[in-house]
């Protein structure tokens, strides 16, 4: 059985030039990320979300999806403090492992706009942004792309447990 591999992997894996493509999530405020296609199952439009009383800020929002909560992640809020411009309820279903043959798990993204298919090659690989420390605990590498350094997101590590707790220790600091 073939496992899944992330897009992460699939851009440093190879001496020779891989081309694959990713979706290019835009999330407001000059801020966009990228997530390899098979980690982006669909994407919601105007949809009901529910508020979390005592989650973490950026996390506070949930969905019902095939008839599980999911929790959604604003990712405005948590990269730069400020919520995503919502002009209109836009939620990207992210599906992950934490471990291979584990079962998949889903969670949601808030989304300024609907994701765009690009190309992205081993040769834009850079490193990730020194402005938002943050970056390093769910993105393990990041492609330039028209100019702009653009993180590639680990749904796995994003949504997990650890990622959560080293984000409240550096927001404690």
């Amino acid at each position: 059985m073939e496992q899944a591999v992330s897009l992460h992997h699939q851009l440093t894996s190879s001496a020779e030039e891989q081309r694959t493509r990713a979706w290019l999530l835009d999330f407001g405020q000059d801020c966009q990320a990228v997530i390899a296609l098979h980690e982006m199952s669909q994407v919601q439009l105007s949809i009901q979300l529910f508020e979390i009383p005592k989650t973490p800020p950026y996390c506070r929002q949930t969905l019902i999806f095939e008839n599980s909560l999911l929790p959604v992640i604003d990712m405005g809020l948590l990269l730069n403090g400020i919520s995503t411009e919502l002009d209109s309820e836009i939620v990207g279903i992210c599906v992950y492992q934490e471990k291979p043959r584990q079962a998949l798990k889903y969670a949601g993204i808030h989304l300024k706009e609907t994701p765009v298919v690009i190309t992205v090659s081993d040769q834009q690989t850079c490193s990730l942004p020194e402005t938002q420390p943050i970056w390093q605990f769910f993105a393990p590498s990041c492609i330039l792309h028209e100019e702009r350094k653009i993180p590639i997101i680990d749904p796995a590590a994003l949504f997990s447990a650890e990622t959560r707790e080293q984000i409240q220790a550096l927001n404690a600091t």
